[in-house]
């Protein structure tokens, strides 16, 4: 009888509560990407759940671009206001295979920041408080010579564009949502009083990000444990 019941479990749940097919985000998609059917999986939901910014068709998705200022996360929906689908709103720089563009916020308080140009190339710094000591920063090297697509400013913000590979994608959204990210003109030394930070090389700053994200989803974890 139980092996019968669960047979039938399924179209019962369909029955009652009207189960469709949604689009997920399969991987992290940094801003610029044009979504392929590679971009997407399928998972099912009840539709009264579901919000109406929500993509429900695969078909409307293809094609379309994440926002300049969007990242769409692994696992997540797709939402109608992260794409848009008109050209005159994202720039066309002709990625190769393997490249993509990725946006990233600028401090217009920054001094250095009027000296960024397009097609110039830049080293990027993560920034972060020292675990151990919050009156201390940690600054590591992120990445070198990355090449500078585009500066955007509009409403008194400013966003650079840079060229990376998908194998960087990962951990600069970590770097982002963990701490800030510096773009020095490549050549020019990340200035700072080191008797209050800690500088790491680049393979030193992506374990460390690493690891604090892996602290932070451990802590998550345990939350829920002790909600539970």
């Amino acid at each position: 009888m139980a092996f019968t019941n669960y047979l039938f479990y399924p179209a019962y749940l369909n029955k009652h509560f009207d189960l469709i097919k949604v689009p997920i985000v399969v991987r992290n998609l940094p801003p610029l990407t044009k979504i392929k059917e590679e971009h997407i999986k399928y998972s099912t939901f009840p539709s009264k759940t579901l919000e109406a910014s929500i993509y429900l068709d695969s078909e409307e998705l293809i094609g379309k671009y994440v926002k300049n200022d969007m990242t769409l996360i692994q696992g997540g929906f797709f939402y109608k206001q992260q794409l848009c689908d008109d050209l005159n709103l994202v720039d066309d720089y002709e990625l190769k295979a393997n490249e993509y563009a990725f946006s990233l916020d600028l401090d217009v308080n920054m001094g250095f920041i009027d000296q960024l140009k397009r097609y110039q190339y830049v080293d990027l710094f993560f920034q972060a408080n020292d675990a151990m000591d919050e009156s201390k920063l940690i600054i590591g090297k992120l990445m070198e010579h990355v090449e500078i697509l585009n500066i955007i400013e509009e409403d008194n913000k400013k966003q650079m564009i840079i060229l990376i590979k998908e194998e960087d994608i990962d951990v600069l959204i970590a770097a982002n949502n963990l701490g800030m990210i510096l773009p020095y003109i490549s050549g020019q030394s990340y200035q700072d009083d080191h008797s209050r930070s800690k500088i790491y090389d680049v393979q030193a700053t992506r374990q460390l990000i690493q690891t604090r994200l892996y602290n932070l989803r451990y802590q998550d974890l345990k939350e829920v444990g002790n909600d539970n």
